[in-house]
């Protein structure tokens, strides 16, 4: 009666502390933690704040009615540059990252699939006041994965350069003769596109635009435009060998041109150094 009466006691006390998964995590009822999704019913993601999850690996799993794919949205507060992150796999797994401007999941804004076993993340200009969607598949693994995901708010990024990149609306300037440093996103982590402008001396003649010290192996193309909606095009370089880029063109006196990098590879992030030389 004693070893009956121990046994129940140590039952209880197993039933009142709850019980965790197989990864160590709390179950499904934590406000951090949710594994059962859908494209009817997406799990919604809290900016900057961390959600455990997972994706199912077949079509029978008991968590998931979606085959190989979980869904996510998430509604932003601003427009700006947003990093989306999967990490934390258990076990390592390849997995792949899609973000959707609707609920059915139809218009892709941006992907990222390249790394193998070592989770995703996006780094990408979305528009204020929206909601986006994301699903994650889970790419020829022979289990389910669990994981972290987390979208970062355009004021809660470290480590990346968020204000020093031009847009299209709002270029960087170069002065001439001025060397500065600058990043780039690598191909299938976001926009891969950075924008400048420069104004020319009183004196027409060549003008080298060069790219140098590039780290992360990128390969950095360099078109240049007349005018500020970069549509006329006046020269260009994309040698895809190089280490480094220059283009060098004859330009006219007291104008202002506008340069657009394009990065088309590397990795996530790359930085570089641009300048603008008069012969």
């Amino acid at each position: 009666m004693k070893i009956h009466n121990i046994i129940l006691w140590i039952l209880s006390i197993l039933l009142s502390s709850g019980c965790s998964d197989k990864t160590g995590y709390a179950s499904t009822n934590s406000s951090d933690t949710q594994y059962i999704s859908s494209k009817d019913s997406p799990i919604n993601l809290s900016i900057d704040s961390t959600m455990h999850t997972k994706v199912a690996y077949d079509l029978y799993s008991s968590d998931s009615d979606d085959d190989d794919n979980s869904y996510y949205s998430f509604a932003t507060s601003a427009t700006g540059y947003y990093y989306i992150l999967l990490d934390e796999l258990s076990p390592e797994a390849d997995l792949e990252l899609y973000v959707y401007s609707n609920e059915t999941y139809t218009t892709k804004v941006t992907e990222a699939t390249t790394n193998e076993t070592n989770g995703e993340f996006l780094y990408y200009l979305l528009e204020g006041d929206r909601t986006y969607y994301i699903k994650v598949n889970n790419y020829a693994n022979s289990d389910d994965i669990y994981y972290d995901v987390i979208v970062k708010s355009p004021n809660n990024i470290t480590g990346i350069d968020t204000e020093g990149n031009g847009t299209i609306a709002k270029p960087k300037t170069v002065t001439i003769g001025t060397s500065i440093n600058d990043t780039i996103i690598g191909k299938n982590y976001g926009d891969r596109y950075n924008y400048y402008k420069f104004t020319t001396t009183d004196t027409k003649g060549f003008y080298d635009i060069t790219i140098t010290d590039i780290v992360g192996g990128a390969n950095l193309y360099i078109y240049l435009y007349t005018d500020d909606k970069f549509a006329s095009q006046e020269g260009k370089i994309e040698d895809t060998s190089a280490l480094y880029q220059k283009l060098s063109i004859y330009l006219q006196a007291n104008t202002t041109y506008y340069v657009q990098v394009y990065n088309s590879t590397g990795t996530a992030i790359n930085s570089y150094d641009i300048v603008v030389d008069e012969h």
